[in-house]
Formats: structure tokens, sequence, C-alpha cells
């Protein structure tokens, strides 16, 4: 087992984090997968959206890993956000909800869609230097607290599963362990009534 940088390529790329670095094939693979699932029910449009993100994390995290830039991390971190968010939009589209709260996660409309970001991330790579993709992954206009994002998602979830009564009080609980107060005020005040009200 690798321990410590080493070196790949011809060109000799010195790869802080060899075993992490390469362990991003797995989001290719996530990407294909995607490819090959028959039975989607979102458009052809989002599922490229997706495969798109899939692909980019791969790579930012390979860079992050191999090069312990703050780019790099910024693509580690960003692009969980971006996929995060899609699958929670992409869970509840059956509810065909209006509501910001439930759909964009912001108690505001936000200024683009998934399908816009994922496009202008791919348009970053050829248009803008290294230096500028991290502003533009951290000006988007997401959710960037992923741990909201995962929230909402259990949330969600633990609604579908089981009875109104006690999905408060579970959830209470254990969004209190892993957000900030301003995300947990807005799963519990905002958030949960309205997907309440869309059940």
């Amino acid at each position: 087992m690798i321990h410590g940088p080493a070196l790949f390529g011809e060109e000799r790329m010195v790869i802080y984090e060899p075993c992490n670095y390469v362990s991003n094939i797995a989001y290719y693979h996530s990407a294909t997968r995607i490819c090959d699932y028959p039975q989607w029910s979102i458009d052809s449009e989002d599922q490229k959206a997706i495969k798109r993100s899939f692909a980019t994390l791969a790579m930012g995290s390979s860079f992050f890993h191999g090069s312990h830039t703050n780019v790099g991390m910024e693509f580690d971190n960003q692009m969980i956000a971006y996929i995060a968010y899609m699958a929670h939009q992409y869970s509840i589209s059956g509810f065909k909800s209006s509501s910001t709260i439930l759909n964009n996660l912001s108690n505001t409309t936000r200024e683009h869609d998934m399908i816009y970001y994922t496009e202008q991330n791919v348009k970053m790579f050829p248009d803008h230097s290294v230096p500028e993709w991290a502003y533009y992954l951290d000006t988007s206009d997401i959710p960037h607290n992923y741990e909201l994002t995962f929230a909402a998602i259990s949330t969600t979830i633990a609604s579908l599963c089981l009875p109104w009564f006690i999905v408060k009080p579970i959830i209470t609980f254990l969004v209190t362990q892993i957000l900030d107060q301003d995300s947990l005020d807005f799963i519990i005040n905002h958030y949960i009534p309205e997907l309440h009200h869309a059940l």
C-alpha cells in the first residue's frame, strides 16, 4: 500500500493522496450507471445534468486529493452539494408543488435551475483559468450547505414512511445533531410545514 505522495503518469505528477486520488473512478461508474438505467422518471436533460455532475465530481475530488489545493477542495465539496441538491429536487418533483421552500430550499426563488449550472460548469474548464474555477462553484445560486440538503432529503423520506405525529420529533432530534441554528430553523419551521402541506 502506498503511504504519502507518489508520482503518477508520464508527467510524473506529484499526487499527495494516491489511494483517494484513484478511488474517484467510482464516480465515473455512477455516471455510466445513469446511462444504463432504463426507468428514469426524469427527462433526458436532467439525466445529462446528473451525469455531468458525477463526472465533474470525479475530476474535482481527484484534483483535491491529488493536489491539496483550495480549488480542488471547492470541487470536492461543492459538487457534492450540486448532486445532493439535484437528488433533493428530483425526489420531490412528483409533489407538483410551486413552493420555493420545497423545491429550492430557499425562502426566495433561485436565479437558475440545475441544468443551467451544470452547463456552466462544463464551459468553465475551457473558458476560465484554474484559479477562477472555485469562484464559479462558490457563487452559483444553490444551497452550498449540503448538510441542509441531506437533512431535507431525510425529512422527505421520513415523512413518506412514518406518521406525521412522530416525524417532527425524530427529525428535530436528528437535525439538531448536525445542523447550525439557521439551517435547523429552516428545516423545522419552514421545510416540514411546507412538506406536510404538499403531502
